[in-house]
């Protein structure tokens, strides 16, 4: 071959070369700006899940912490010889717990069904046994209210209430149990949310 023919071929190779390279950086370009935008999507999923869950175990906290709130105000108010049983009183304050008490029934079959859906085992089985034991409790409860009821004169030999005491103590237990495998899952390293309270009273109580 001749030099001009050298030349003429080694201006094709350059060319094709060039033609080549421009074409994979384009590819190369375009798959890493498709996983960037992968990448994003997920983390925004990741974000709506995390915020979904966020939601929805401060509800159920929040819910089940005022319901528990009003089983430890019916311990003490039948303690000390007060009744605001549900249906029993014209006041204020029992109508709010007539409200919280059937908040609470309405609202939490739902909120567990959801959680079910997002939520890891430890929360899943945390989060429904706190419900069974408050569930639990008001049947207690309610079983003790339906005896002083029938038998108002009877004398006990102990305290009748005190195994309502206990059974809304004991819910206390998967509640923790539900809080620390919410955080765990949310990757929370703070106390137990403010907005999830768990009663006014209980401390009180136990102490």
């Amino acid at each position: 071959m001749t030099s001009s023919e050298w030349i003429a071929l080694i201006s094709v190779l350059v060319a094709a070369l060039g033609i080549a390279s421009a074409v994979f950086t384009q590819i190369w370009q375009s798959r890493r700006e498709a996983q960037r935008l992968k990448d994003a999507r997920a983390e925004r999923r990741r974000e709506r899940l995390a915020d979904e869950k966020l939601r929805l175990y401060s509800d159920f906290l929040t819910t089940t912490g005022g319901y528990e709130g009003f089983l430890w105000d019916q311990v003490l108010s039948q303690g000390d010889g007060l009744r605001t049983i549900p249906g029993g009183g014209d006041g204020d304050e029992e109508s709010h717990h007539v409200d919280v008490r059937t908040d609470a029934y309405n609202s939490v079959p739902d909120l567990l069904s959801r959680i079910s859906l997002v939520a890891p085992e430890e929360v899943r089985t945390a989060a429904s046994d706190h419900d069974a034991a408050l569930r639990w409790a008001s049947h207690v409860m309610s079983l003790q209210v339906v005896d002083d009821d029938l038998y108002p004169d009877r004398v006990y030999e102990t305290d009748p209430w005190e195994e309502v005491r206990k059974a809304v103590d004991e819910a206390g237990e998967p509640r923790e149990r539900a809080v620390r495998a919410m955080r765990a899952d949310l990757g929370s390293d703070t106390d137990t949310p403010e907005h999830a309270p768990r009663g006014g009273t209980s401390v009180a109580c136990r102490k």
